[in-house]
């Protein structure tokens, strides 16, 4: 996991048997609070805690996991998830070793489950 620890709305939502294997903030200067990418050993996680503490949780379950882009820039990376149905989120300002790590996290959980007995 990283060494930021993570929102607590967000470990309210992992389920029981679920564990995080590889947690990446934004790197934000904005007022906003960073959205979170966290891999866990069932599914990613993308986490953005509101103002007033309101968040929106957008939980992608490996199988319906089309593509994982990671783009790396100068002082930050960028981090595109592509879903079935066309559907795509984008996170910017990820912190390159860490969101690099991730992309590794991401590909060692789905080998997993393509390994793993029905």
């Amino acid at each position: 996991m990283s060494d930021a620890k993570i929102p607590r709305k967000l470990a309210e939502n992992l389920e029981p048997d679920e564990a995080i294997i590889k947690a990446v903030k934004q790197q934000r200067i904005a007022l906003e609070k960073p959205k979170w990418l966290v891999v866990t050993t069932r599914r990613i996680i993308v986490f953005d805690e509101k103002l007033l503490g309101r968040y929106e949780l957008v939980s992608i379950p490996y199988e319906k996991l089309q593509r994982v882009y990671y783009r790396a820039g100068v002082i930050g990376s960028e981090f595109r998830l592509e879903l079935e149905e066309d559907k795509n989120i984008n996170l910017d300002w990820m912190d390159k070793d860490r969101a690099k790590q991730a992309m590794e996290a991401i590909k060692e959980a789905l080998k997993r489950i393509a390994i793993e007995p029905p």
